[in-house]
C-alpha cells in the first residue's frame, strides 16, 4: 500500500514539473560502485541506478536532476546494501546524436551490514560529482553510454572515497 502512494506521489510530481519543464528525461539501468573505506579494504557492489532529468526553461543546456541507486554486495561473509538518493544540477551540450553532461548531486546514502542473523546501518550525507554520455537513438528514446561519478559519504564517522558507474536506457517525454 505505501508502495502504491509514494508511486502516485512520484507520478504526479514528475506531471507538475513536466508542465514547467521542456522536457523530462526518466532514466533507469545497471549500476556498480566501488565503496572505499580509509579503515578497510574496498568492496565492489552490483545493483540499479534510476534517475530523472527536467530541462529548465529558457535555459539552454542546464536541468535538474535526480539519482536514486542501489548496490549490493558482499565482505567478510557480511551482506552488504548501499541505497543513495541525490539531486542537484546538470550541465550537458548535444554533439551531433551524442549528448555530454556533467552534475553536481546533494543527498543521503545508506549502508545496511548483515551477517547471520544480526544487522547493522548507518546513513550520511552524499555528494555525487560526475557526469556522462547518452547517444540517441531515436526522438524519445537513447542509451546511456556510461556514467562515472565520485561519491563522497561519511559513514560512522569514516570518510569513504568511492566509484560509481552505471549504463542503461534513457526514454524522454
Amino acid at each position: 500500500m505505501m508502495k502504491t502512494i509514494r508511486m502516485i506521489c512520484v507520478l504526479l510530481l514528475l506531471s507538475g514539473a513536466s508542465a514547467l519543464a521542456q522536457q523530462v528525461e526518466l532514466y533507469g539501468g545497471y549500476g556498480f560502485q566501488r565503496l572505499n573505506s580509509s579503515s578497510r579494504s574496498g568492496v565492489n557492489l552490483n545493483g540499479w541506478a534510476v534517475g530523472t532529468q527536467l530541462d529548465l526553461p529558457h535555459v539552454t543546456g542546464l536541468s535538474l536532476a535526480t539519482d536514486f541507486s542501489g548496490a549490493y554486495g558482499k565482505q567478510s561473509g557480511a551482506s552488504l546494501h548501499q541505497y543513495t538518493y541525490a539531486g542537484g544540477p546538470r550541465l550537458s551540450q548535444k554533439l551531433g546524436r551524442v549528448k555530454l553532461f556533467e552534475h553536481c548531486m546533494l543527498g543521503y546514502a545508506q549502508l545496511n551490514a548483515r551477517l547471520a542473523s544480526q544487522t547493522d546501518g548507518a546513513s550520511s550525507f552524499a555528494l555525487v560529482l560526475g557526469g556522462g554520455a547518452d547517444l540517441s537513438l531515436a526522438k524519445h528514446f537513447s542509451i546511456r553510454l556510461s556514467q562515472a561519478d565520485y561519491l563522497r559519504t561519511g559513514y560512522s564517522s569514516n570518510t569513504q572515497n568511492s566509484f560509481k558507474y552505471s549504463t542503461g536506457a534513457v526514454w524522454r517525454f
